[in-house]
Formats: structure tokens, sequence, C-alpha cells
């Protein structure tokens, strides 16, 4: 999104007495900006932009890979967590240091010790080919940790309509590529009401259709319970690109 300085028109300090923890960027006229391309399928609250991506395609989308013959040496990088410290204040009174740079230092050491140690293994024992398919989980949302959450596989579900989202299935594609998806669902029996995508269907033996999604990268379709929904066996049909790609069954209990 920002490649140079003058794509910045202007960075103002929010907070009061200099302090600049909190500022309001502004963009320069004519810079893109794709909130697409910036979606994440996870909740989390981060600003380097990896937390919440959900595949290496999706870190690489906004910048080609840096080709570059610098060298860092160990010191250098060990030194990092210090400095980064130092010219960080909230970290130094929140717990000491940037997590994230502390983290990001040991992976490059530990991927260069196995790039060494490796390679010839690699040659020898080829990684396995891609898959060329879509994976569908189905199960409920659950807190992992404070801001993130992630999804609980299972294929029975308390009909719970306090609980928001009620039930999801999640689409994890083979590539980076756009996709489009929308779903049939198959009731045991005749709802009180519809609400959402399915407001003014009819509950037939056709099912109800959501809404078409057009997406990329790994990402929850979730649906909520209503009080008089019914209980029993759920016939879910997942349609992706416009062909039927699976069916779910899901036994929702009370």
């Amino acid at each position: 999104m920002v490649q140079r300085r003058e794509d910045v028109r202007s960075v103002t300090p929010l907070t009061k007495e200099g302090n600049c923890n909190v500022v309001e960027m502004r963009l320069g006229d004519g810079v893109a900006f794709d909130f697409e391309r910036l979606t994440r399928y996870v909740f989390a609250s981060s600003s380097c932009g990896l937390c919440g991506k959900a595949t290496i395609e999706s870190v690489r989308q906004q910048f080609p890979p840096v080709e570059s013959d610098l060298v860092v040496d160990a010191e250098t990088l060990l030194a990092l967590p210090r400095l980064s410290r130092d010219a960080q204040a909230a970290f130094e009174r929140s717990g000491g240091e940037n997590p994230r740079v502390a983290t990001c230092i040991r992976v490059v050491l530990l991927v260069a010790a196995f790039t060494l140690t490796a390679a010839g293994a690699c040659r020898e024992h080829p990684s396995e080919p891609e898959r060329s398919d879509f994976l569908i989980k189905v199960g409920t949302m659950e807190r992992a940790r404070p801001g993130v959450d992630r999804l609980h596989e299972t294929r029975t579900v308390t009909m719970d309509p306090a609980r928001r989202p009620g039930w999801c299935f999640l689409v994890d594609p083979p590539d980076d590529q756009p996709y489009e998806v929308y779903s049939v669902t198959h009731l045991p029996d005749q709802p009180d009401h519809l609400t959402g995508d399915f407001v003014g269907q009819s509950h037939t033996a056709a099912g109800l259709k959501s809404a078409p999604s057009r997406t990329d990268g790994i990402r929850p379709f979730c649906f909520d319970f209503d009080p008089g929904d019914p209980v029993g066996e759920y016939r879910v049909e997942v349609f992706i690109n416009g062909v039927r790609h699976t069916e779910i069954l899901m036994q929702v209990v009370q």
C-alpha cells in the first residue's frame, strides 16, 4: 500500500503531551487501497500485518519478494531486541521487549540453521506435491486467546440462539486465487421463522440458499440459530465456483 514517502499525506499524533504511540495516517491522492486484499480470517489485534493471515501467499500479496545480497551477522540480529526496547518505551513499561522482534529473530536463526543442515536431506526427500482441492471443515467458533477465535471441529452442535455465531463451515483453498462460495441448507423440519440470507425463502425440498460470497484465502462462513429452529440432522451442500463440492451432515441437538 505505502511504497514511497509521497504515498503518505500526513501523520498526526492523536494523544496528548507528544506521546506518538497513537497516530492517524492519511494516504496521499491516488494511492490504491483495496480492503479485500487486507482481509484477515480470524479476529486479531495486530499492526505488523502478519497475524490473522491465512496463507504465505496472502502475506506476500502487497509487495514482491525482496531480492538482496545484504548479509546481517548474528551479533546484529541478537542486538535488535535491546535496540527495539530502547526505542519503544511502551514495550519497556509493559513487558520489556517487542515480542514480534524477538520472535522473528529466533525464527531467522532457526531457519538459517535448518537450511544449512537439511539442504541435502530436502534434495533426497522432495516435499509432497501441493494439494489441488478445497478443504471443508465444520464446527463452532471458540475463543483461542484474547482477540483470536478459532474453529472447534465438530459435527454435533447445540441449538443455542444465544451463541453467536451458532455454527460455521470453513473453506481452506489450495492457493490464493479468488473463489465464490454459497451453500444450500436442508433442515429436518420447518423453522418458526427465517432470518439473514434466508429471509423470503420457503422451506422446501430444494433447501435454503445463502447469498454467494466471493473471497480468497481461508474463510469461515457462519450462521446463527433462532428460537424455534428445528433439531435433528442438518444437511448442508457447499458450492464452490458454481460446482457442488461437498455435503456436510451435522447433528443439531438441544
